[in-house]
């Protein structure tokens, strides 16, 4: 994820952003209807 800060003086806390690759995984579960095909079709694995 990445930080992002918004307007100065809104709110003190950075919001949060998922970074491309997060998401993509996230549409090719929703796709797919697995996490695990969606991570050998993404070439994702788990550490």
């Amino acid at each position: 994820m990445t930080d992002v800060e918004g307007p100065p003086g809104r709110h003190s806390l950075a919001h949060r952003v998922p970074d491309l690759a997060a998401l993509e995984l996230l549409l090719a579960v929703a796709r797919l209807g697995s996490l695990g095909r969606a991570a050998r079709e993404t070439g994702i694995s788990q550490p």
